[in-house]
């Protein structure tokens, strides 16, 4: 088995401080009520719910993203801090899908209010 398809470029590169666009960046996802709720009811599929309930059993600085669409999420955790977590989930979303990916949860709170999620709403 080829192990290195299992490294990230990332992860190999040198810490670099958070940007201050980062940094700034924090202050636009509030915490509006728990990740769980978005596994109740229609606020999103049974396959997005499933990806949801794999980034609620992850520990450490961790984000959430969405597609514009609504069709995919993906989610990052990271050691080195939430910054970082946010920057990852973006960018993983982004160049796998071609689309522009938004914030929906960090750490253990949603960023998102259940209808901006379930209606695709999002906001920068």
């Amino acid at each position: 088995r080829d192990w290195s398809s299992d490294v990230c470029s990332s992860d190999l590169a040198p810490k670099k401080a958070p940007t201050e666009t980062a940094q700034a960046s924090l202050a636009n996802y509030p915490k509006l009520g728990p990740v769980a709720s978005i596994l109740e009811g229609s606020v999103i599929n049974q396959p997005l719910k499933d990806v949801a309930a794999e980034y609620q059993t992850k520990t450490g600085a961790k984000a959430l993203v969405m597609t514009e669409n609504g069709q995919r999420m993906f989610w990052s955790v990271r050691t080195a801090g939430l910054e970082t977590a946010i920057e990852n989930a973006k960018n993983n979303c982004q160049i796998k899908t071609k689309l522009t990916c938004y914030v929906i949860a960090t750490n253990d709170d949603l960023a998102l209010n259940l209808d901006a999620i379930k209606n695709k709403t999002f906001k920068n």
